[in-house]
Formats: C-alpha cells, structure tokens, sequence
C-alpha cells in the first residue's frame, strides 16, 4: 500500500485494512516514521497469520499475546508486547468491526483480590508494622504487575519468573538497603502465595540473594592494573596530564577522590618534598624521587 510518501507491502488477511489504519494514526497525530513502524507490524502480523491459516475474525488477545512471543523469539526488540506494542492495531480492528469487542476484552484477572487478601494476611496474621506492610505490598505490586504484562497469571510463577524479576529490579537500587527490602518483600509474597494455594510451589527459597557492588571493603588495584589505568591518560594533553597527576596521588599515597579534589597548589611544598591533605605525606619516598 501507499500512504503519502510511505510504502508498505501488507498481504494476507489484514491487507485490506491497511489504508483506514494509516489514515487512523495519521488523525491520531502520529508522525510519518511512527505510521510506517506501525504498517510494517500490520504486514508482519498479516503475514504471520495467512502462513498459520488464521483470518481476521480468529484475532484474539491470545493470537495477539502469541504474535509478540514469536518475535521476541525471533530477536525483535520492537512491538514484542500486546500493550501498548499492538494496542493501535487492535483498537482500529475493534473499531472498524472487524473483530469482536469481546475477543479483545482483557480477562478478569484474581490479582487485586490476592494483594487485598495479602495486605490483610500481613496486618491480621503477622501484626507487622505499617511501613513494613507497605514495604512488601509496594514489592507485590511491582511483581504482579511485572507477570501481568508478561501474560503469565500467579497461578503459572515459576522460578524463571521470580529470578528475572528481582534481578531486573536489582538493578534499579540504589542502596543495599532497596536492595533488602526487595529480597525480602519477594520472600514474603511467595511464601503467602504457596500458603494461600496460589502457587503450588514453594518458590520464596529460589529469590537470589542480592548483593549490592558497592557493597563490602573496596578491592586494591594490583600493579599491572595502575598501570595500564596510568597509561590511557594522554600526558600530550592539559586533561591528560591532569589525569595522570590525579590518579598518581591516588594509587601512590592513598588519597581518596575527595582529598585529590580538595588540593590546592599552597598544599604542596615542592622544596620540602611534601603535599598537606588531611595529614603531611613525604612525596620523595611516595614517589621514590631521591
């Protein structure tokens, strides 16, 4: 099909739906490129369900939920979610009659009820403070919501799930303590969820430890590794030659980044040999000057 400057091959069954589509988004203020991304995905979907023998009328929320798995499969890192990846595709066939608001309509789902029943089990059964039911209800909810757009109900949580999600969010912490809070929250869910029947599982025991990489006593440098970290700076340059002084002061006398930082040339006193950060350090046996 051709839509002003655009052209896009969309064969089988969703072809002839192609020109109201583009005229959709185009209403809807989409830009020329965005119009085009979204015509190519009609096309693939098309295609993808002419070769499986599916017609307009067989679309579905599962159909669809199937569509994105396959191209996540294939290595697309684009439209591989059913919302909101398809979501103006479905809207538009919904709209136009092509197929049946109800074959769309998104299920009712138990999860509400379940960390409604969850928040009651922390108040009533385990008496624990409020900012730590809100702790681990925050953590829920985050969990519930990350399987829910996965298209994977509580009931169907496995260990892939549960690992992928907490080190997902692992990397958003800032501090060991988020860090806690996370590990612990996941802990609690899982065990309510085995307890209640939700899972038939107990998965509480396959949440990672975490551990924060500031973490723990800083790790020394070894000789070979000041050295090539000495030999990227570029000494032909004043950033260059600004570098190598820093990081000599750092790997030579100790001195953390805030001490290097915090000189000022009256620190050092070139003919006795010293520089003044918090203490006097001999620069002459630092540096093995003679």
């Amino acid at each position: 099909m051709r839509f002003g400057t655009i052209t896009v091959s969309v064969d089988g069954p969703l072809g002839i739906y192609a020109d109201g589509f583009a005229r959709m988004l185009a209403g809807r203020g989409y830009r020329p490129r965005s119009i085009e991304g979204q015509l190519r995905l009609l096309g693939y979907l098309s295609s993808w369900m002419h070769v499986r023998g599916l017609d307009v009328g067989d679309v579905t929320l599962e159909v669809a939920q199937r569509f994105v798995e396959a191209r996540r499969a294939a290595g697309y890192r684009e439209f591989v979610s059913v919302r909101p990846g398809m979501a103006p595709i479905l809207d538009h066939l919904r709209q136009v009659g092509a197929v049946a608001p109800a074959a769309l309509a998104t299920p009712a789902r138990p999860e509400p009820a379940v960390l409604g029943a969850y928040g009651a089990y922390l108040i009533q059964e385990r008496g624990l403070a409020t900012s730590t039911i809100a702790n681990y209800l925050s953590v829920a909810r985050l969990f519930v919501a990350a399987c829910a757009s996965e298209g994977v109900t509580l009931g169907d949580v496995g260990a892939g799930q549960v690992s992928e999600f907490v080190l997902a969010r692992c990397r958003l912490c800032r501090s060991g303590g988020a860090l806690g809070d996370l590990v612990v929250g996941m802990r609690s869910f899982l065990r309510y969820l085995h307890l209640a029947g939700v899972t038939q599982t107990a998965l509480a025991g396959v949440v990672p430890t975490a551990t924060h990489p500031l973490s723990g006593s800083p790790r020394p440098v070894s000789p070979g590794q000041a050295a090539a970290l000495l030999g990227r700076c570029d000494r032909r340059t004043a950033s260059g030659r600004r570098d190598f002084a820093m990081l000599t002061l750092m790997l030579r006398m100790g001195l953390r980044v805030a001490e290097v930082t915090a000189l000022r040339l009256e620190d050092f006193d070139w003919r006795q040999g010293e520089v003044r950060a918090c203490q006097v350090f001999c620069v002459s046996s630092a540096f093995g000057f003679s």
